[in-house]
């Protein structure tokens, strides 16, 4: 007889079994590194004629199950993408320099990737037909380059360049219409369908003409233009779509994307309904997705209690919370979904793969983060073809000089660093992160992400009804984001993610008896964890509905994700530690005193001593002829302010600590007010230099 503890253990095992669902199994065995792509001849001259790993506890099948396990994403049809040209040349769009060129990772093919996507492209199939989509890992795997050694980062935040690229395949698709050039049309034709009749041809035609549609009003419509521009419009036409001229866009450049803007409009465009064609309707009006921010860093996450750059999404209720995040990604990144009007109801089908977004999480657990010190050329402990090339991190000051991270530690605790910036064991199964939001009040950053997220406004569509029977919040007449509403339908952008995507979660699980029987299991959970996640705001539990702030992150590994803030304003952490200019000054140029109001961005060539992506001159910089250029940042843009967390240049206050060097407290327990914190003197030169050593080996 089979006896309690028998059948525990048992019916552990199988859940284990369906939550890994063998996910290793079909990747082979291929070696991450044999399988990357190097670059000896960069576009801008941070090339790597090896790539290596740094030691994140994935072994090679985590990776590449990583890279090509599909959320659901669907981009455009597979064979299409895979065999277009260029708008300008007859080489395929996925050419490994025209990849690079937009700062995606080519791969070499291998088992689950047999066509030799980049990192992050994949395969899905949804109801019969296949795409091409994106994975987590296309916007948060990474990679910087040393002296001639490539680091190939899992979870680190992407240098892609989205908005660029989505121009380029519209352009090719433009470029590729039958009626535009029938050449081009002819060749893309044959290589898809070499076989094929006048009929398919006919129908082809019909095909890539809707894929241009479909391309070009997404650009379209999530333009980032300058907020004055877009306003006029919008007082005037507030269903027009329309792309505006160039000239009005403040563009994201290389490492920066409005996702939560994106995904807000994806959604609003979903509840506008489709048209005949099965294209989403022109006319639903959109936001200006104009508050780009960096790709956040994936380790850890699934240990924080909240996640996003504002706090804005809570990690509780077992499955529940991550999944929503996770479907609301994919939402924002190519997501089929049908939304059908039933009355008092409404209905989702969807591409989602809600399996593997569990999956993904469950993987993302195991994630460490980088270790300066295991990629130290002076790691003996690593083979030399797998050693890194990082110059060794001088830990004590014993030869009598001041800038050593011992020092930099002393720094780092002055300073209060760690009020704010946890300190984690990386390699714990059971470390935890207490998200330690900063009120805008504090933080003083640029506040346009945190203000779009909260005010943002959308026309309620085929959502109508579920506003009148939930009698959910409805946004005023005047808000500011979209125009003037109807106060009587008009709904926040935020609740009509959260319907959107809570719907396509309930079919996505009922549609699968493993997702049931999963899912009931960690709703109990769930339940049990509901109230222990508490919103800390200026070191005070308050309100989850407080939104108007930034969180600061446990800094390990932060070393390998440049630029710095929440909008990447900042291109390394010496130039962090700096005051913004003020009049008269200039943070262009060598041995600046203030953050730069402009620099590049796009180079993968790492700054061991500032700590941060190579920059170039901009008094002398030219790109070379017939090549990309690197982004200009110009910090003066809206939304690209670098102003603020100025507390090492002696600019914004840092609250008093007690003997366990905690923000100091009333005898109620409650955190003493902001008047009461101090402004310590701005750190010099040597004291920046010996906190950035203490940094690095976080």
């Amino acid at each position: 007889m089979i006896n309690l503890s028998t059948l525990k253990l048992c019916a552990v095992a199988g859940i284990t079994l369906l939550s890994t669902g063998c996910a290793y199994m079909s990747q082979g065995f291929a070696e991450k590194e044999a399988v990357a792509v190097v670059a000896p001849d960069d576009f801008f001259n941070d090339s790597a004629n090896r790539i290596i790993y740094p030691e994140q506890n994935w072994d090679s099948a985590d990776s590449l199950w990583f890279y090509n396990t599909t959320q659901g994403s669907n981009l455009l049809p597979y064979d299409i993408l895979l065999n277009l040209e260029q708008a300008q040349s007859s080489e395929r769009f996925l050419d490994t320099k025209n990849v690079e060129k937009y700062r995606y990772l080519p791969q070499k093919a291998s088992y689950d990737n047999k066509d030799a996507l980049p990192v992050g492209w994949v395969k899905d199939t949804h109801n019969g037909k296949d795409y091409i989509g994106f994975t987590c890992a296309a916007c948060h795997t990474t990679q910087i380059n040393y002296k001639g050694t490539g680091m190939r980062i899992d979870g680190g935040p992407t240098l892609g360049d989205m908005e660029s690229l989505l121009g380029a395949i519209e352009n090719s698709l433009a470029a590729s219409q039958e009626n535009t050039n029938p050449e081009k049309f002819e060749r893309l034709f044959n290589k898809i369908n070499p076989q094929g009749s006048s009929a398919d041809k006919q129908a082809f035609s019909s095909e890539i003409a809707k894929a241009y549609k479909d391309i070009r009003f997404y650009n379209c419509s999530n333009q980032p233009v300058h907020p004055g521009v877009y306003k006029d419009r919008q007082d005037k036409d507030p269903h027009n779509n329309a792309c505006f001229d160039d000239k009005d866009e403040i563009n994201y450049g290389y490492g920066r994307l409005d996702a939560i803007g994106r995904i807000y409009n994806r959604t609003l465009l979903h509840i506008g309904g489709k048209d005949k064609n099965g294209s989403l309707i022109e006319t639903t009006r959109t936001l200006s997705p104009t508050s780009p921010v960096s790709y956040p860093f994936l380790w850890d996450t699934p240990q924080h209690d909240f996640v996003q750059w504002n706090g804005l999404l809570e990690n509780n209720f077992g499955y529940v919370g991550p999944l929503g995040r996770n479907t609301g990604e994919v939402v924002g990144v190519f997501a089929t979904i049908d939304i059908e009007d039933k009355g008092t109801k409404v209905e989702y089908d969807s591409s989602v793969e809600v399996r593997n977004l569990i999956r993904l999480e469950d993987h993302l657990k195991s994630l460490w983060s980088p270790s300066w010190e295991d990629m130290a050329i002076n790691n003996m402990e690593r083979k030399p073809e797998h050693r890194g090339s990082l110059p060794p991190i001088k830990k004590t000051c014993d030869d009598g000089s001041i800038i050593c991270a011992e020092e930099g530690e002393k720094i780092f605790k002055e300073y209060a660093c760690a009020a704010c910036h946890q300190a984690i064991d990386r390699t714990s199964s059971s470390r935890v992160v207490t998200a330690q939001m900063s009120s805008l009040e504090v933080i003083k950053t640029d506040p346009n992400m945190v203000r779009q997220a909260l005010e943002a406004c959308g026309d309620s569509g085929l959502l109508e009804p579920v506003v009148v029977n939930k009698g959910l919040d409805i946004c005023p007449g005047d808000q500011k984001a979209g125009g003037s509403f109807d106060p009587k339908s008009a709904i926040p952008a935020l609740t009509a993610v959260s319907e959107v995507t809570a719907g396509v979660l309930q079919a996505g699980i009922f549609n699968s008896l493993y997702l049931t029987f999963q899912s009931a299991i960690q709703v109990i959970k769930g339940l049990i964890d509901e109230d222990t996640n508490q919103r800390h705001v200026d070191f005070e539990a308050v309100n989850k509905n407080f939104l108007n702030a930034y969180k600061g992150r446990p800094l390990n590994g932060i070393w390998a994700t440049a630029p710095y803030l929440h909008n990447g304003s900042v291109p390394n952490l010496y130039d962090l530690l700096l005051p913004t200019c003020e009049n008269g000054q200039s943070g262009i140029g060598e041995n600046n005193t203030c953050r730069p109001e402009a620099f590049t961005v796009g180079q993968r060539e790492f700054d061991p001593v500032k700590v941060g992506l190579k920059t170039e001159n901009l008094m002398t910089y030219k790109a070379k002829a017939g090549e990309p250029s690197l982004f200009i940042y110009d910090t003066s843009l809206y939304g690209n302010h670098n102003y603020g967390h100025e507390y090492a240049a002696g600019k914004d206050p840092i609250p008093l600590l007690d003997e366990n060097g905690q923000p100091r407290r009333d005898a109620t327990g409650k955190p003493l007010g902001i008047d009461t914190w101090e402004v310590k003197p701005a750190l010099n030169h040597e004291q920046r230099m010996a906190l950035i050593e203490y940094i690095k080996t976080l």
